[in-house]
């Protein structure tokens, strides 16, 4: 009979020990999911900042442009989307051909803009550029953009680097600090074979 009490007072403090650990795990989980909902609340927070703050700058670049496109000067509302490779512009999100490189390019120089001003923002500080008057450009119009663009970078404090390339260079920017190598004219080729 004492053996059958000494199981049954060990099998109880086990069961009690048991009963401890339990309410403790218990006692983490909630303090774990606490802590989830808080880092979700939290991240959702500063997606949604980083998202209005990239529509701001990017409805800054593209009001800056020539009378090309009315829904460009007087835009109130840019949309993205990365998972589905989508962009609006006042709930359109078809536009000529030379528009819509414009406005790729000026959501391009906005990323780079907000991970330049933005230390959280997880964007390398790089932006690069080919062709920027892809698809028609009227020449005053890319002019404009190379313009809008060195503008915005010249407000940029920390480092940073933006190549792009044009073969409509802009009056103002011809022969300055800014250009690398030299302008090939039409027969003068980039590669030179000996």
């Amino acid at each position: 009979q004492l053996e059958m009490i000494k199981e049954r007072v060990t099998l109880a403090q086990s069961i009690e020990d048991l009963i401890r650990k339990k309410e403790k795990l218990n006692h983490d989980i909630g303090n774990y999911k606490e802590l989830i909902e808080q880092k979700k609340s939290s991240s959702s927070g500063r997606m949604e900042s980083v998202y209005s703050n990239l529509e701001s700058l990017t409805l800054d670049i593209v009001r800056n442009d020539l009378d090309f496109e009315t829904d460009f000067i007087h835009s109130s509302e840019f949309d993205f989307n990365f998972a589905r490779d989508r962009m609006s512009l006042n709930g359109k999100s078809k536009f000529s051909a030379s528009s819509m490189v414009l406005l790729k390019n000026s959501f391009r120089l906005a990323v780079l803009l907000g991970s330049t001003f933005d230390s959280g923002f997880r964007y390398p500080r790089l932006l690069l550029m080919d062709n920027i008057e892809d698809k028609g450009m009227m020449p005053e119009r890319s002019h404009n953009f190379q313009n809008i663009l060195v503008d915005a970078c010249s407000n940029i404090e920390n480092p940073y680097q933006v190549i792009f390339t044009t073969s409509m260079i802009s009056s103002e920017l011809n022969d300055s600090e800014y250009c690398r190598g030299e302008f090939y004219k039409r027969g003068t080729h980039t590669l030179k074979f000996h």
